[in-house]
């Protein structure tokens, strides 16, 4: 959380510095620039602009600078009505690149994100209202890779994965908000495939098995309060086999 309100200040001052430029208004006598767009050009450097979004009330919804017609530099966003900050993203050339970050109406990060020529990249975000984490995963040339984590208000886990290219890989554990898991499966490139859990409402153990792309296959275990008392056989989904444990 630090570092999204640092970098929050960041931008901000990046934006400010623009502003106290003193450029040249350009008028609007354009018929393809909306007549609640102001634009001023930057007198020290060539083909950058600095613009601002009105509402029909006057109100700021964009503020922004553009080089050579493309957005490049810190963006601002307001939430229509009431010039609350909703999001600020930096560009290059036209493309994300940089922080993106959202915020609530009561100034608190939302989502915090990173670009890199306009694709996601890296560390991804999502908080809850109390500013506590809700969701952690990481992107890699836009696909979701590596580690997932989601939490409930209360910061309990909530679920924990691994993905490849963009599809769960590897075990993925769910957990209730007391903290007792619930189920447990192994995962290859998006199908349950691997030894699976499933526990109670305690967290013990109540059934343990194997999947072949998404079916129940071989012998599965039953448990009561921590005994094995029955064993079932699987072939492709298919109960074949029962067997109780004395």
């Amino acid at each position: 959380m630090k570092h999204i309100l640092l970098h929050s200040i960041l931008l901000l001052l990046k934006l400010n510095a623009f502003a106290q430029g003193n450029p040249a208004l350009v008028r609007n006598e354009n018929d393809d620039l909306a007549k609640d767009t102001v634009i001023r050009k930057d007198p020290n450097e060539a083909g950058r602009e600095y613009w601002m979004i009105l509402s029909t009330r006057g109100n700021v919804m964009q503020q922004g600078s553009k080089l050579n017609g493309e957005k490049d530099g810190v963006w601002r966003e307001y939430l229509k009505g009431n010039g609350i900050l909703t999001q600020l993203t930096e560009y290059r050339m036209g493309k994300k690149h940089g922080a993106s970050i959202k915020f609530s109406q009561l100034g608190q990060a939302t989502e915090d994100e990173t670009y890199v020529n306009g694709i996601l990249e890296g560390k991804r975000t999502v908080y809850l209202s109390n500013g506590r984490v809700k969701t952690f995963e990481n992107y890699s040339n836009g696909i979701l890779t590596g580690e997932k984590r989601s939490y409930y208000e209360n910061t309990k886990l909530q679920e924990e994965a691994n993905y490849k290219n963009g599809q769960r890989d590897g075990i993925s554990r769910w957990y209730k908000q007391d903290g007792n898991p619930t189920l447990e499966y192994t995962y290859v490139n998006g199908s349950i495939h691997g030894p699976s859990k499933e526990y109670g409402e305690n967290g013990e153990l109540i059934k343990e098995g194997n999947y072949t792309n998404n079916e129940q296959e071989g012998e599965w275990k039953i448990y009561d309060k921590g005994i094995l008392v029955q064993k079932i056989v699987y072939r492709k989904g298919m109960l074949v086999k029962e067997m109780k444990v004395k």
